[in-house]
């Protein structure tokens, strides 16, 4: 009696415990609740409840290594556990182990004859970011099938599926920078298109490896794919205010080794600042800016351009002239305090070359290529320059 009393007592603290561990992160205390359930873990390591919570904790924290580290002890003494595995594999799939995510949810879609839409949805995410479009394809195909909850962006990875079958690794990169940062910069299967344009226009206007160029307006670096692997070291720099999807574009479109050899240098500044890298730069190109800039910004990128460039510098920026088909405010109206960056804005070229001659430039239309979504490339030059 007395030790199945002794055990009814253990098993009340254990709930107890946990109750108050839980509590403590509906409140956001969770350093506390770590320490209980650590607690709890030391006098039993296999209480999964508390290998669960703790896996949670960190997930939500974002410390990915260590959730992975508890939901894996939980499938390990669950193997059968359905749950174990998907838990699991998200935060797998979160830390960017694809490989690892994919076996975990295809176990789990082994232990369950009824298997849901949003797993075949996560386990398409996988094989997908995992660069196995055609099986991720197959995978989403499934989740439609299941009835998903969602099925118009089941679609639409569907259709990133088939661009990067089709148009190769680029599209993958675009696909991928959309999946962190919601925005590539424009449709992730012209990722590859617009800065390949892009860069076969700065070549043809003169840009060399040991040119110095600034990417105004970087974005997830879908022009700095191209121009980092063709300057040198050292040589390309880029300002881009949206950190989260800069960051995401630095990890996918470049990689941490060709940033280590090529030396490629960020700034986060929104106030159209080329002079934070203090460099005189030979080239500036900006692709969908003016797109979005009223005339008080237009008229602080032209100086700024004209401050910190050589004599014979270059600016290859894209613009939306009047006869742009959709809504948009006339930047031609606008006044020069007017700094807003909006979704677009229209300029007639005279109005352009107007502000530009107010800050001793010149500009003129470079209609050789393609125009890809109506833009017109603009080449700013400073006035004195042959």
């Amino acid at each position: 009696m007395a030790e199945i009393a002794a055990k009814t007592e253990k098993n009340k603290t254990i709930e107890r415990l946990l109750s108050e561990s839980k509590s403590l992160t509906e409140k956001g205390q969770t350093s506390e609740a770590i320490k209980l359930y650590s607690k709890l873990l030391e006098s039993d390591p296999k209480l999964v409840r508390a290998l669960i919570q703790l896996g949670k904790i960190y997930e939500t924290e974002g410390q990915l290594d260590k959730a992975i580290k508890y939901y894996r002890q939980v499938a390990e003494l669950r193997p059968a556990d359905f749950f174990a595995y998907t838990s699991l594999g998200k935060a797998q799939l979160a830390h960017d182990d694809t490989k690892a995510a994919i076996k975990s949810y295809q176990k789990a879609a082994a232990l369950n004859d009824d298997v849901p839409a949003w797993l075949y949805n996560n386990l398409g995410d996988a094989l997908l970011k995992d660069g196995q479009a055609k099986k991720a394809i197959s995978v989403f195909q499934k989740a439609l099938d299941t009835g998903s909850d969602h099925p118009e962006g089941i679609q639409r990875k569907i259709e990133a599926a088939r661009t990067i079958v089709q148009d190769g690794p680029l599209a993958k990169i675009g696909w991928n920078i959309d999946n962190i940062a919601l925005y590539s910069g424009g449709p992730a299967k012209d990722f590859g298109k617009v800065g390949r344009e892009t860069i076969i226009t700065l070549l043809q206007n003169g840009l060399r490896p040991d040119h110095k160029i600034l990417d105004f307006g970087c974005g997830a670096v879908r022009l700095g794919y191209w121009i980092v692997r063709l300057v040198d070291s050292g040589n390309y720099y880029g300002i881009e205010p949206d950190a989260k999807m800069l960051e995401a574009g630095k990890k996918h479109a470049l990689g941490p080794q060709l940033i280590k050899s090529k030396k490629p240098e960020f700034s986060t500044n929104s106030d159209c600042d080329f002079s934070v890298f203090g460099q005189t730069f030979d080239y500036v190109v900006a692709r969908s800016i003016l797109t979005h800039t009223t005339a008080g910004m237009l008229i602080k990128i032209l100086k700024s351009f004209k401050d910190n460039s050589h004599d014979d510098a270059i600016m290859m920026a894209s613009y939306w002239n009047l006869d742009y088909p959709y809504d948009g405010e006339i930047g031609d109206n606008q006044s020069h305090d007017d700094d807003r960056f909006i979704r677009v804005v229209k300029f007639s070229l005279e109005k352009i070359q107007s502000l530009a001659k107010a800050e001793g430039l010149k500009v003129s239309e470079y209609r050789v290529n393609p125009i890809i979504n109506h833009q017109i490339w603009l080449k700013i030059e400073h006035a004195d320059s042959v």
